[in-house]
């Protein structure tokens, strides 16, 4: 099953992002018209309203079938009803009018690693984060697929890319530190644990409960980590 679905929270500002991409001045996405056909798409996906997106994205397309955003969407609806083999071809088309669609990009890797194609899926959440090296979903996807095929070296290398250009990911650090106790590395993957547990000393708890640090917890650095007392 594939990782980390981009296809809630993130969803709106995405779907935002691209509309404002192709639709240009004076359209302003935050005040779309609510009858607008697209924001009612929107509104849809956000709400989980797949079925009923996926319905009014028909017309829409057999209207305009080489909108980048409409087929960006409709991958979006159809990946959320589990459509993948239809999601690809939705992506296909978006990427073949428009190369640098980073979004449809993530959703034909998303969609290629739900059928456990992973090759395919590799090379286009590659794709994704050469167009945008701060693409977050797609090097968090793309990390957790690396170490499910067991190369847990070159998910360390997106791990420390992606932290260079998105030094605020938090969730991509803490992975990143994860696959750095796993290379054995304790020293490597406390300093980025020390960096999160500075912004949110909560995370202190996650730490301790999982099992990918769990033999470097004896160690004294970790456990004044854990305990938070390092923390000014």
């Amino acid at each position: 099953m594939a990782s980390a679905l981009a296809l809630n929270d993130d969803l709106i500002e995405r779907a935002r992002r691209e509309f404002t991409k192709y639709a240009g001045d004076p359209f302003v996405v935050d005040v779309l018209a609510p009858q607008s056909p697209m924001a009612k798409v929107v509104w849809m996906l956000h709400s989980e309203k797949f079925a009923k997106a996926q319905k009014r994205l028909t017309p829409l397309l057999a209207a305009e079938p080489e909108n980048p955003s409409l087929l960006f969407l409709a991958s979006q609806a159809a990946a959320a009803l589990d459509s993948y083999e239809a999601a690809i071809s939705f992506a296909e088309k978006c990427i073949t009018i428009d190369p640098d669609f980073t979004d449809a990009h993530f959703n034909l890797a998303f969609a290629h690693e739900a059928l456990q194609h992973h090759e395919q899926a590799l090379g286009s959440y590659r794709a994704a984060l050469a167009l945008e090296d701060d693409h977050e979903s797609s090097a968090f996807n793309l990390i957790l697929l690396l170490r499910r095929l067991d190369l847990h070296v070159e998910a360390a290398e997106v791990g420390g890319r992606t932290l260079a250009a998105l030094p605020m990911a938090l969730m991509v650090r803490y992975k990143h530190a994860e696959t750095l106790a796993i290379l054995g590395r304790p020293n490597d993957s406390l300093r980025e644990l020390e960096k999160i547990v500075e912004r949110d000393p909560a995370a202190s708890k996650s730490v301790a409960d999982n099992e990918h640090f769990a033999p470097y917890l004896e160690i004294q650095e970790w456990q004044l980590l854990i305990e938070c007392d390092h923390i000014v």
